[in-house]
C-alpha cells in the first residue's frame, strides 16, 4: 500500500513502470468496476467486489448518479 500511495503522489497514478513494481492498479469506471484487492499474498483486481460485500444499494445510487449525469451533458439542461 506503502508503494501505491508513494507512486500517486508522484506522479498522480499508483501505477509505475519499475520491474519491482506491485502489481497494477486499474482505473475504476462504471464499464469496468475493478477495485484493488489488497489482500494477502498479492495485490490484484477484484471484479467482484460489489458483490462480495453486498453493495446492491451503493451501486443503484451509483448507476443513478452516472444516468443524471449523462442526461445533463447529452441535454445541456436542467432535470
Amino acid at each position: 500500500m506503502k508503494q501505491y500511495w508513494t507512486q500517486f503522489a508522484s506522479v498522480a497514478t499508483p501505477n509505475s513502470l519499475a520491474t519491482t513494481a506491485p502489481p497494477f492498479w486499474p482505473p475504476f469506471s462504471i464499464g469496468a468496476p475493478a477495485v484493488q484487492s489488497l489482500a494477502a499474498p498479492t495485490p490484484r483486481p477484484a471484479l467482484d467486489f460489489s458483490a462480495e460485500h453486498h453493495c446492491e444499494f451503493w451501486q443503484s445510487i451509483l448507476l443513478q448518479g452516472t444516468t443524471l449525469a449523462v442526461l445533463s451533458s447529452a441535454g445541456g439542461g436542467e432535470l
